[in-house]
C-alpha cells in the first residue's frame, strides 16, 4: 500500500524506555566549514582550551615592545599578539609612529586581562580576539570610533541594517545578560565560554554565526521563539552543558553542522515548520530520544540526529515525519565515505502526538495489563492476555480506566474484546492486525476513536460505532478485508450508516465502504461531496462506481480496487487525492470533464506498483493500455502532461461510453442529411397533394361551370 507499510516501527517505538546519561567531556567535530578548524576540549570549571600554535608553527610578526604585529595592505599595523603581562590592556592608536588599524584574529586569546580599551582607529576586528580570555571582565571602546562600540563592557560591531554583538567577556559578572534591541547578528564565538545562566535576545535577532553561544555551561534556557533568526551557524550552541530548554522561532531555515551537538541536557525539542535544512551532527550528543521533522525539511545531513557523544547511533531512536519525506529516507540513509547507516525507527507524522504522549507516563504492570498512571486514572498501554476473550477491566488497582493508548492490543490473538464503560478514549491503532479479532464491545461512553484503530483486523465483519462517539479518525477500519457492514448506534449525532456503508451525520462525507461488501456496483448518494481517505482501499469485489455528486476525493480512497472498471465523475469535481486509484488495474479508462479540477495528487491515476521497477518513479509504474479522457488545458490534462498518462481529448461522454466527437461530428451531419431528406419527401409529397387538390378544384369548377352553361342553353331553348 502506498502508505500503510508504517505502523509497525511505532507500535515497537511504544514499547522504548530508553534513558539518556550526561556527557561530561565535549568531543570535536570535523566540518565541511574553514571557519571552524580547530580541535576544542571542555571542562567543567568553565575553561576552554583551543589548541596553541607551536613555536615551529608560529609566524614571523613583526614585534614593538610586547606587542606582535603585521603589516596590513593599507601600510598599517594590524596586532597579532600580546606578550606583557597588564591585566589592563590598552591597544595603542600607533606602533613604531605608524597607525594601528586591526585586531587579528585570536590577537589576545588565552590573556589574562580583566579589561581592554580598544582606540579610535581600530576599523577592522577578526573575529573575537578575546576568546579564552577567562577573566575579562570589560571592554571600553573610544566614543571616538566609527566602527565598534561598547555598552555595559561587551563589544559590538556599528551596522546600519543591524548591530552585531561581538564579544560578551568572559569574566564578566552577573547570572543574566540581556542583548539590546537593534541588534542583528551574534558573530563568530561572542558569546563563548561565559557564566551566564540566561540570555535573552532581542526580537531584531536574524543570524547566530558559529560557535555564537557555546560552551556556556552554566547557560540553562535559550528562547529564540520571539527573534527573526533564520540561520544558527557551525556550534551555534555546541557544549552548553545545562542547556535543556530551547524555543525555535519560525524564521529559522538552517540549522547547521554541530549546531546544538553536546547538549546532553537538551531531551525535547520542537523544530520549526518552515525549517529546511538540517546539518551533519546538528544534534548529535544530545539528550534526544526522537525528533519530530517538518515536511519542509529538503536537507539532513549525517549523523544529524539519532547519534551520541562518540558518534555511535542511539538504539531505539524515533524519526516521526511524513511517510515518503526526507526524514523517512534519513531512517535507513547510508554513506560508504563516513562508514555510516542509519537504522532508526520510523513513525508519521500522524501518529506522532501519540507516542510523544506515551514518554510521559509512569507505567505499571499488573495481571494481564500494563498501564499508565495519571492522577486517579490508568490508561491501558498493553495486554497480553491470551484467551478467546477479553474483558479489560473498569478498575485497576484502584484506578479507573478511562483510556486505551494506541497500539495497546498489537496483534492479539483473542476474538472477542469487551471495553468497559468507564473507557472514553481509544487512540490510534488500539488494536492494530487484531487478525482473529470477530467482535468488539464498544460502550456509549466511548467520544473518541483514533486513526487506524481497527486496522487490518482481518476477521472483524461488523461493527458498530457508539451513540457516544463525535470524534473519529482516519481509516478506522483499513485492511479490515472480511467487514461487511459497518453500523451507526442510535442517538449518534455526528455519524450515520446506510446499507452498511459509513457517513458524517448529514452523508456529505462518505467516511468508509466496507472492505469485504459483496456489491459489485455502488452508486454513491448524491448528497456526497467528499470520499474520505482510504475509504474504499482494498475492496475487490466492486466494478462500477457512480461519484457524480462527489466534489473531493481523498488519498488513496479506492487503492487496491482490482476489479473497478468503471468510475463515473461529476462536473463539480474539485480534487482527486494522491494515489486515489493506484494498482486499479482493470480501471482502463477515466473521464474527468469538470472544468473546476485544481488539483490531482502524485500517482492519483493511471498507474500501479511495481516493487521490481524501481529506476523510474521509485516503482509507480504506468498502466498499460490507460487512457484519461478529458477537456483540453483542463487540470486533467496538466496531470498528463506531467505524468505520462496517456490523454484523450477528442472524446465526449455519452450514456457511459467515450465516443469520438468526429463520429459525432459525421452522425450529425448524417442525420441531417436525413432530416433534409426526410423533409424534402414530406415537402414534395405536401407540394404534390396541394398541385392536385388544386387540379381537383379546377376540375369541380370547370364541371360546376359547364353544368350552368347548360342549364343556360337548355333555358333559351325552352323560351324559343
Amino acid at each position: 500500500m502506498f502508505r500503510h507499510k508504517k505502523t509497525t516501527a511505532f507500535i515497537m517505538s511504544l514499547l522504548i524506555c530508553a534513558s539518556a546519561t550526561a556527557l561530561p567531556v565535549c568531543n570535536a567535530f570535523a566540518t565541511d566549514s574553514t571557519a571552524v578548524a580547530q580541535t576544542e576540549e571542555h571542562n567543567h570549571e568553565g575553561h576552554t582550551h583551543a589548541e596553541e600554535a607551536t613555536e615551529e608553527t608560529a609566524p614571523d610578526y613583526l614585534s614593538s615592545g610586547d606587542f606582535l604585529y603585521e603589516m596590513t595592505r593599507d601600510d598599517t599595523i594590524c596586532i597579532m599578539g600580546y606578550k606583557g603581562s597588564d591585566t589592563a590592556l590598552v591597544i595603542p592608536s600607533e606602533l613604531e609612529g605608524i597607525a594601528v588599524t586591526e585586531i587579528g584574529e585570536y590577537a589576545f586569546m588565552g590573556g589574562e586581562f580583566t579589561s581592554v580599551t580598544i582606540p579610535a582607529g581600530i576599523t577592522y576586528i577578526l573575529e573575537n580576539p578575546f576568546l579564552d580570555c577567562a577573566s575579562l571582565k570589560e571592554i571600553i571602546v573610544d566614543e571616538g570610533n566609527e566602527n565598534y562600540y561598547s555598552q555595559d563592557g561587551v563589544l559590538f560591531v556599528k551596522d546600519e541594517e543591524g548591530d552585531t554583538i561581538a564579544c560578551y567577556p568572559q569574566g564578566k559578572s552577573g547570572k543574566s545578560y540581556a542583548i539590546p534591541e537593534g541588534v542583528k547578528k551574534i558573530g563568530g564565538t561572542a558569546v563563548y565560554g561565559t557564566q551566564l545562566e540566561e540570555l535573552t535576545f532581542p526580537s531584531t535577532l536574524e543570524e547566530i554565526e558559529h560557535h555564537g553561544i557555546s560552551y556556556n555551561y552554566k547557560l540553562k534556557s535559550a528562547d529564540l521563539s520571539g527573534t527573526k533568526v533564520s540561520y544558527i551557524g557551525i556550534m551555534g550552541f555546541t557544549c552548553n552543558d545545562t542547556l535543556s530548554d530551547v524555543k525555535l522561532p519560525e524564521s529559522l531555515y538552517d540549522i547547521d553542522a554541530a549546531a546544538f551537538s553536546m547538549c546532553p541536557a537538551i531531551k525535547e525539542i520542537e523544530l520549526p515548520s518552515a525549517l529546511g535544512c538540517v546539518g551533519q551532527n546538528a544534534f548529535a550528543g544530545t539528550g534526544l530520544e526522537y525528533i519530530k521533522v517538518p515536511s519542509s525539511v529538503v536537507e539532513i545531513g549525517y549523523c544529524a540526529f539519532g547519534y551520541d557523544a562518540d558518534l555511535k547511533a542511539i538504539t531505539d531512536f524515533v524519526v516521526i515525519g511524513d511517510t515518503g519525506s526526507v526524514a523517512h529516507s534519513y531512517c535507513t540513509d547510508s554513506d560508504e565515505d563516513y562508514d555510516y547507516t542509519n537504522n532508526f525507527n520510523f513513525i508519521d507524522s500522524a501518529d506522532g502526538d501519540t507516542y510523544v504522549e506515551s514518554l510521559h507516563y509512569e507505567y505499571v504492570t499488573s495481571g494481564e495489563f500494563t498501564y499508565a498512571i495519571s492522577g486517579d486514572e490508568a490508561y491501558i498501554s498493553a495486554c497480553v492476555g491470551v484467551g478467546p476473550t477479553i474483558e479489560i477491566p473498569s478498575e485497576i488497582d484502584g484506578y479507573t480506566v478511562t483510556k486505551i493508548f494506541g497500539g495497546a492490543f498489537y496483534k492479539n490473538q483473542a476474538t472477542k474484546i469487551v471495553i468497559p464503560d468507564t473507557v472514553t478514549e481509544i487512540e490510534d491503532i488500539a488494536f492494530y492486525v487484531c487478525e482473529n479479532l470477530k467482535e468488539i464491545v464498544i460502550p456509549d461512553s466511548v467520544k473518541t476513536i483514533g486513526n487506524r484503530c481497527f486496522a487490518d483486523c482481518t476477521a472483524l465483519e461488523t461493527i458498530t460505532i457508539p451513540a457516544g462517539v463525535t470524534a473519529l479518525g482516519e481509516e478506522v477500519v483499513v485492511g479490515c478485508t472480511s467487514l461487511k457492514e459497518i453500523k451507526v448506534a442510535e442517538g449518534n449525532t455526528a455519524f450515520s450508516a446506510e446499507d452498511g456503508v459509513l457517513y458524517n451525520s448529514d452523508k456529505t462525507v462518505l467516511i468508509a465502504y466496507p472492505t469485504g461488501k459483496e456489491d459489485k456496483s455502488f452508486d454513491i448518494p448524491g448528497t456526497v461531496k467528499e470520499i474520505m481517505i482510504s475509504a474504499f482501499y482494498l475492496n475487490t469485489k466492486l466494478e462500477k462506481v457512480d461519484a457524480s455528486s462527489v466534489e473531493t476525493i481523498g488519498n488513496y480512497a479506492f487503492e487496491q480496487c482490482t476489479r473497478l472498471e468503471s468510475v463515473k465523475l461529476g462536473k463539480d469535481l474539485v480534487k482527486i487525492g494522491t494515489a486515489s486509484f493506484l494498482d486499479c488495474k482493470s480501471l482502463l479508462s477515466m473521464r474527468i470533464d469538470s472544468e473546476k479540477i485544481k488539483e490531482i495528487g502524485s500517482v492519483a491515476v493511471g498507474f500501479y506498483y511495481d516493487p521490481a521497477n524501481t529506476e523510474e518513479n521509485e516503482g509507480y509504474t504506468l498502466i498499460e493500455g490507460f487512457r484519461l479522457h478529458c477537456p483540453e488545458d483542463s487540470g486533467a490534462y496538466r496531470y498528463s502532461l506531467t505524468t505520462g498518462v496517456t490523454a484523450v481529448t477528442d472524446t465526449v461522454g455519452i450514456f457511459g461510453y467515450n465516443v469520438q466527437k468526429v463520429f459525432i461530428y459525421g452522425l450529425a451531419g448524417i442525420l441531417g442529411a436525413i432530416a433534409l431528406a426526410v423533409i424534402g419527401v414530406f415537402t414534395g409529397k405536401k407540394i404534390k397533394k396541394s398541385k392536385e387538390q388544386k387540379k381537383n378544384s379546377a376540375s369541380v369548377k370547370k364541371e360546376k361551370s359547364d353544368e350552368k352553361n347548360s342549364g343556360k342553353e337548355s333555358g333559351n331553348e325552352d323560351n324559343k
